[in-house]
């Protein structure tokens, strides 16, 4: 019982670490995506989770090697990979993407735990056969 209440709450710290960091990348994209006039200066607390993004998006992450230096895609260094300063995603499913990774592509998953359950799209590691996405080259969570 113990066992499994302390490994939930792992996986509730390790879910918002994951969420912390997909926001801060989120609001680094985001930052170029709005209208010069509509800008205002970040908050402190803004400008931090603006800098955290960065760093995850440079050298924890690696996004740069396929998604290129500024986030837009196309033939990157590592592949063909999505713009994401144009990108529809919603933050909770970029969230989703960076935890997760996409099934039958490049894209790898950030979560230690993906694929563990069925936490990732409902699929387990075993179901996902060819489509599994590699793992990321550092966990995020």
């Amino acid at each position: 019982m113990i066992g499994t209440v302390l490994k939930e709450g792992r996986a509730r710290v390790s879910s918002c670490g994951t969420l912390i960091a997909a926001a801060a990348c989120f609001l680094w994209f985001a930052a170029d995506m709005w209208p010069a006039g509509a800008q205002t200066a970040p908050t402190a607390e803004e400008a931090r989770m603006l800098e955290f993004g960065k760093e995850i998006f440079k050298s924890k992450a690696v996004c740069q090697y396929c998604h290129k230096w500024d986030a837009s895609g196309d033939q990157g260094y590592g592949g063909n990979a999505l713009s994401l300063r144009a990108t529809h995603l919603t933050p909770e499913q970029l969230t989703e993407v960076v935890k997760c990774g996409r099934p039958g592509t490049g894209m790898p998953y950030h979560d230690r735990f993906a694929y563990t359950d069925k936490r990732c799209y409902g699929h387990a590691r075993e179901e996902m056969g060819k489509d599994m996405p590699p793992a990321g080259n550092d966990f995020l969570s």
